[in-house]
């Protein structure tokens, strides 16, 4: 019967390669900069989808604003396509849902907001400001 020899194995400081330890350490970190990127990227787009929505309805209210100034009264309208038609100069943004009401008194309020966004905007003609609702 043979006898097999197990030859020793040297390596030089140049060969040694990286610890399961040390490459665990390595994914983790890398794991947790990936989460913290995620979060902060997926919070700002909620705050673009909320920036669009309120851009747009400052369009739509500039709009509304030239048919007064043209002696006309304000134009109520339901969605975004309506308000497209009725509205000199505005272009609906996609996926913005934007409305508006008149009153008798000849004031308006507008409200506007994304699906993706979480804050509804509304502007009311009489105190002139968009707050968040």
């Amino acid at each position: 019967m043979r006898r097999f020899e197990v030859a020793e194995c040297q390596f030089d400081q140049s060969e040694r390669g990286f610890t399961l330890i040390e490459l665990l350490v390595v994914v983790v970190i890398i794991g947790v900069l990936a989460g913290i990127s995620i979060s902060t990227f997926m919070f700002m787009r909620v705050r673009g989808f909320n920036a669009e929505a309120k851009a747009s309805l400052r369009n739509a209210v500039t709009a509304e604003e030239a048919i007064a100034s043209d002696g006309g009264l304000y134009v109520a309208c339901a969605d975004g396509t309506a308000c497209e038609t009725s509205l000199p100069g505005f272009q609906q943004t996609e996926n913005v849902d934007i409305a508006f009401e008149v009153t008798p008194a000849n004031t308006y309020v507008g409200t506007a907001s994304h699906p993706r966004g979480n804050i509804i905007y509304e502007f009311d003609s009489t105190t002139g400001q968009i707050v968040e609702q």
